[in-house]
């Protein structure tokens, strides 16, 4: 028997060679802000995927070490919670599920309140009344975690129905979004 076929990719890895790059395009004075644009925006969205790892590392090394009783590690998952964040506005509800420290962190609401919320003091979200993240927050459009799909999907439903009934039509939204997101994307200039 012959040694299977292998992806392109696969082979390069497998042969530990780098596969053909073209050469990386020539910068011009108008693609220079584009570039400036396009850096801030890696760099933000970085330390947004970076900042929520840097949480969920203490908080293992916290568990580890018995100082705290629990904590639902969401470590390889944040680019979901971050990227999924992004791509909304802020006035866009977004229904996390488990391992969604990285929505919480994206749509910038307070630490200290966080983790207040965590720890079940009063100053939390839901006052004191739980320790978990099972809580929502109405000024960041955030909706409370149920911990079963079926539910969030009758309440996303409702959401969606709320704002076509106010006078906004479902394309009309999707369109103002996409035009929105063009605008934060940067773009390289045609030449």
């Amino acid at each position: 028997m012959g040694e299977p076929v292998l992806p392109c990719t696969s082979q390069y890895l497998r042969r530990r060679i780098q596969p053909p790059c073209p050469s990386p395009p020539s910068r011009t004075a108008s693609s220079v802000s584009s570039t400036a644009a396009s850096d801030a925006f890696l760099t933000s969205t970085y330390e947004k995927l970076v900042y929520p790892r840097i949480i969920e590392e203490k908080m293992l090394s916290l568990l580890r070490q018995g100082k705290i009783s629990k904590w639902f590690s969401g470590i390889g998952q944040e680019a979901i919670a971050v990227g999924a964040t992004m791509a909304l506005q802020n006035d866009e509800y977004i229904l996390p599920m488990h391992r969604n420290l990285g929505v919480f962190t994206t749509r910038g609401m307070p630490f200290a309140k966080l983790f207040a919320q965590w720890q079940g003091k009063a100053t939390g979200y839901s006052k004191g009344r739980e320790r978990s993240f099972h809580f929502g927050s109405q000024e960041h459009k955030v909706v409370g975690m149920i911990s079963h799909l079926g539910p969030q999907m009758g309440i996303a439903d409702g959401i969606a129905l709320g704002a076509a009934e106010e006078g906004e039509p479902l394309h009309d939204r999707l369109h103002r979004r996409w035009r929105h997101q063009r605008r934060r994307l940067p773009r390289e200039r045609e030449r």
